[in-house]
C-alpha cells in the first residue's frame, strides 16, 4: 500500500483488475494490456480501461464456523458446482483426467456418469471415496507422479501454515517444490496449483475451486508468476462470500486455466453477486452471460489482452 492507502501494482504479479482492494467485478466493459517480462522477480502489469465500474472490498480471510479442527482442510463440493466445473473442461472421452485430492469423490462420480473413464485421484484421508478402487490413498505432495494429464479438476485443500497439521508440515518442509517457491507464509493450496500445472500436458486445463486470496497477496506472487510464464486463464468466475460449503464463509472462485505457449486475447470473468443458494439454473445463466452484461445478480466482462 502507498501513502494514500492505495494498493502498489508493481509489487503484485496480477492485472490491477484483480486487486485485493479494489475489485471491480461489477464492470461492464474493460480492456487490459498485458506484458509478461523475463526473468522470475519480473512481474506482470498491466494498462486497463475500466468503464462503468463500481469498486467493492473483497474479504481475504475465510472464516470457519465450526469449533473442531478441519485437520487436512476439507470442504466437500456440492454436486451442482462439480457438474458446472466439469462442463467448462474442453476434453473427449479419451482424456486422461486427475484428481489431485477427491475427498468423497464427487468429480469422479460425475465424470463416469458423462463417460469418462481414464481417471487418476489422491486422498489423503482413507476414510474418503471408498467406492472408487483406483483412488491411490496418498498424499498428492509427495507422489511421484510420472505420467502427463489433459485435465486437472477438483477442490483443493487449503490451510494456512500455521494451522496445518505437524505432518503435513514437515512434508511440505522436506518437498523440494515446496522449498522452491513458496515459505511458512503460503497457504497449503499453493503447492496443489503448481504441481497440478506440472502435471498438465500442453493446453491441458486445470479446473479448481478455491478460494480467492491468492490472486492478490504478495505472498503468492512466486505462484502467480509461474502461470502466467507457463499459461493463461481462460475464464474466472467469482462468487464472492456466497454460501457453497457447508459451515464456511469464504470469498470463492472457479477458475480455468490453460497451460500454453500461446496467450489468451480474452479472460471471461464473471461474478455472482447474491448471498444465497447456487443452482444449476443460476450456473448456466452465469456461464452464458455475454462479455459486457448484467443480470441483476451477477454480471460478466472481458479482459481483452493487446
Amino acid at each position: 500500500m502507498n501513502a494514500k492507502g492505495e494498493p502498489n501494482w508493481e509489487s503484485l504479479a496480477v492485472p490491477k483488475t484483480f486487486s485485493a482492494e479494489n475489485v471491480p467485478f461489477t464492470v461492464l466493459e474493460a480492456t487490459a494490456s498485458l506484458k509478461i517480462f523475463g526473468s522470475s522477480k519480473d512481474l506482470l502489469t498491466s494498462k486497463t480501461t475500466v468503464k462503468n465500474y463500481n469498486f467493492e472490498k473483497t474479504s481475504m480471510e475465510i472464516v470457519v464456523k465450526q469449533n473442531t479442527k478441519n485437520k487436512f482442510g476439507q470442504y466437500f463440493t456440492p454436486k451442482v458446482v462439480a457438474d458446472f466445473m466439469i462442463g467448462l473442461a474442453d476434453i473427449s472421452a479419451n482424456s486422461k483426467i486427475l484428481e489431485p485430492s477427491c475427498g468423497e469423490g464427487v468429480f469422479l462420480e460425475m465424470l463416469q456418469n458423462k463417460g469418462y473413464y481414464h481417471l487418476t485421484a489422491y486422498e489423503i484421508d482413507q476414510e474418503l471415496a471408498t467406492d472408487f478402487e483406483f483412488v491411490r490413498y496418498e498424499s498428492f505432495v509427495s507422489a511421484n507422479i510420472e505420467e502427463k494429464f489433459d485435465l486437472v479438476i477438483g477442490n483443493p485443500p487449503y490451510i494456512r501454515w500455521k494451522n496445518l497439521e505437524d505432518e503435513l508440515k514437515q512434508e511440505l518442509s522436506s518437498n523440494l517444490m515446496w522449498n522452491t517457491y513458496f515459505n511458512s507464509l503460503c497457504d497449503y493450496l499453493y503447492i496443489f496449483i503448481l504441481k497440478s500445472i506440472e502435471l498438465l500436458n500442453q493446453n491441458g486445463q486445470l479446473i479448481f475451486i478455491c478460494p480467492e486470496y491468492w490472486m492478490n497477496t504478495t505472498h503468492s506472487v512466486s505462484l502467480r508468476n509461474h502461470m502466467v510464464q507457463n499459461g493463461y486463464f481462460e475464464e474466472i468466475y467469482h462468487f464472492n462470500e456466497t454460501p457453497i460449503f457447508d459451515k464456511v464463509t469464504v470469498s470463492i472462485i472457479i477458475f480455468k486455466f490453460v497451460k500454453s505457449p500461446q496467450k489468451a486475447h480474452r479472460i471471461k470473468v464473471a461474478k455472482f453477486y447474491a448471498n444465497q443458494k447456487i443452482t444449476s439454473e443460476t450456473l448456466e445463466k452465469l456461464q452464458k452471460s455475454s462479455s459486457v452484461q448484467r443480470h441483476g445478480i451477477f454480471a460478466s466482462f472481458t479482459i481483452q489482452n493487446q
